[in-house]
């Protein structure tokens, strides 16, 4: 199964509409990477090196890949060329990338702005949530399999981790560390218990509804 940032993730999520907010693994700081180098606009086409230079040819591949071709002489004296992917050739040194190196490397670009920053923290906002939801529930490891049995399994969980929420934070407002007092506290454990088995309630009637139109089809084909 790929990871949940991967490009292979993110590929099928944009295919369905959905945008992953996720880090890009596995760069070294110490050395140079694609995505240090800057890119056209809308384009593969690298625009300069990190120091500035701009590449001679630029050309792609029939199977796919994008090369570079940077002069000898402006990477010769380069203060960076031990840590630089280009790879030195007869006619100059040569920068190859895929496809997908090229999406991780604008992934690794947008990660350095702040609208990526802005969207990212809502979403490591939430990891205590799961952590808690994993460790206090053991939400981790189920012993059911299935869609339905899991679903069902996790929403009792999620029902459990609100009920020990809510039960916290009335401990605390009655030891005075919060200021919301008993009955306002009552309420939010009231509204928590509601929203959870409203929501297991909808799930029967899913499923009620789910297995009614199964028979229904089945009746009808038989009766063709």
């Amino acid at each position: 199964m790929p990871l949940y940032g991967s490009d292979e993730n993110v590929q099928a999520a944009e295919k369905l509409g959905v945008e992953v907010n996720a880090p890009v693994m596995g760069k070294e700081s110490s050395r140079i990477e694609l995505d240090d180098f800057s890119f056209h606009e809308n384009t593969n086409q690298i625009k300069t090196c990190p120091e500035g230079h701009k590449p001679e040819k630029f050309w792609k591949t029939k199977m796919g890949q994008f090369v570079a071709l940077f002069l000898l002489t402006n990477c010769q004296n380069c203060s960076h060329r031990g840590q630089c992917p280009v790879q030195e050739g007869k006619a100059g040194n040569y920068l190859r990338y895929s496809a997908k190196q090229l999406r991780l490397a604008k992934r690794r670009s947008y990660e350095k702005s702040e609208e990526f920053q802005d969207k990212y923290r809502w979403r490591a906002g939430i990891e205590g949530t799961n952590s808690h939801l994993k460790s206090n529930t053991g939400a981790g490891r189920l012993r059911v399999r299935g869609l339905s049995a899991v679903t069902y399994c996790i929403t009792l969980k999620a029902l459990a981790l609100n009920i020990l929420r809510a039960s916290s934070a009335r401990k605390a407002g009655i030891k005075g560390k919060i200021s919301p007092d008993k009955e306002t506290l009552d309420r939010i454990l009231a509204f928590f218990i509601l929203k959870s088995y409203l929501y297991l309630f909808s799930l029967h009637i899913i499923g009620f509804l789910t297995q009614f139109n199964l028979s229904k089809n089945i009746c009808l084909k038989s009766a063709a």
